[in-house]
């Protein structure tokens, strides 16, 4: 039997949490240190392109894969 809890939306969701809980980090060090973290500043901004440029190859895969699924109107071709 597979565990009910292994399963894509799962995997996903704990991804996320993992990069809500180093946001949260990164902002906690931002008050106390920003020197610190703005000489880090540049890879932060790669990784946030990073997250966008994923998101937006897989808007593309899914409105693909709709259009594929989308039922075919026979009656109304011709």
């Amino acid at each position: 039997m597979t565990n009910p809890a292994d399963t894509p939306e799962v995997h996903v969701d704990m991804a996320v949490q993992g990069i809500i809980v180093d946001i949260h980090r990164l902002t906690d060090l931002t008050r106390q240190w920003p020197h610190i973290v703005l000489d880090h500043l540049q890879a932060i901004k790669r990784g946030r392109d990073s997250l966008a440029l994923l998101a937006t190859h897989l808007e593309t895969q899914r409105e693909e894969h709709q259009q594929v699924d989308e039922p075919v109107d026979f009656l109304g071709a011709g």
